[in-house]
């Protein structure tokens, strides 16, 4: 599933992204599945906070019984797999997580822009009054630079805006 925040929608915050894949985990581990979260970049420290929060939820217990009537094993989180990521917080969002700093490739903007095709600077304002995350480069330079051109093109035609409350604000 794509993250809520990975929209044009400004106001989608980092507990919406956390809230959303934690429905959808619970949602399989009510039906007595087991779990393996599979989340990229941003969606690690997403998925790592929503695992915790399904975890220490008391609506399993009720649904830990109804599987044991229905001779089903309980269903748990399993497995989490971190894929283009350095670390794993959980309960913090991610510029929080990364000491307060935004890194050296974003810039926060007013625009839902995904990317520029050259390097550009901040325009000095606070960035808590930036209502969307871009990358300072070409998002083809930095995340497609290993595909055939227009492959890369593809890709990055795919991207989606991303929201700066979900990256900076919350826990």
């Amino acid at each position: 599933m794509a993250l809520r925040s990975a929209s044009p929608n400004p106001n989608i915050t980092f507990l919406d992204d956390v809230n959303a894949v934690r429905d959808v985990i619970r949602g399989e581990v009510n039906q007595c599945c087991d779990v393996v979260v599979v989340a990229h970049s941003l969606g690690t420290v997403v998925g790592a906070s929503a695992i915790k929060a399904t975890s220490s939820a008391n609506s399993h217990e009720s649904e830990a019984e109804k599987c044991a009537v229905e001779g089903a094993k309980i269903g748990h989180v399993i497995g989490f797999v971190a894929v283009g990521t350095g670390f794993l917080p959980s309960g913090v969002c991610f510029l929080r997580a990364l000491g307060g700093t935004p890194p050296p490739l974003w810039r926060f903007s007013s625009e839902p822009l995904v990317s520029t095709d050259e390097d550009v600077e901040d325009d000095g304002e606070n960035t808590t009054t930036k209502k969307f995350v871009t990358i300072r480069v070409s998002a083809r330079d930095a995340f497609y630079h290993d595909l055939p051109v227009e492959e890369g093109k593809e890709w990055v035609e795919r991207l989606a805006p991303q929201g700066a409350a979900t990256v900076a604000q919350g826990g």
